[in-house]
């Protein structure tokens, strides 16, 4: 191969992972993931997670406490915004990045058996 051919095809690949990293940090959401795949609901620990100035908690957080074997009760309205219920009454809201993501979330992780769900 010469040397010119070498030259451009590590510049095509420079120019493909600088796309990658730059279309939406795909790295941190693929860690995301795998860090939210490998929760078990009975290590969820909540006592870190604390409300903004607006009351709400980030996305991230919410994912955890829908995890969390207390949460009970969900519910979704137009304007994205999220509110989860424990058993001991305490609830937190969020806004979801896109209508529905809470849906994707519980039955990925199989818990639309365990948490009643309502949407206006």
């Amino acid at each position: 191969m010469t040397r010119r051919k070498r030259v451009l095809l590590w510049a095509g690949l420079l120019i493909v992972l600088a796309g990658i990293a730059i279309s939406g940090s795909w790295f941190a959401r693929f860690a995301q993931r795998t860090e939210q795949d490998n929760v078990r609901p009975e290590t969820v620990d909540l006592s870190d997670i604390r409300p903004g100035p607006d009351g709400m908690i980030t996305w991230d957080d919410a994912q955890l406490v829908l995890l969390h074997p207390d949460a009970r009760f969900v519910t979704q309205s137009h304007d994205r915004i999220v509110r989860i219920s424990l058993r001991d009454g305490r609830s937190y809201r969020t806004r979801e990045p896109h209508i529905d993501a809470v849906l994707g979330v519980m039955a990925k992780h199989g818990l639309r058996k365990r948490i009643q769900f309502a949407t206006e």
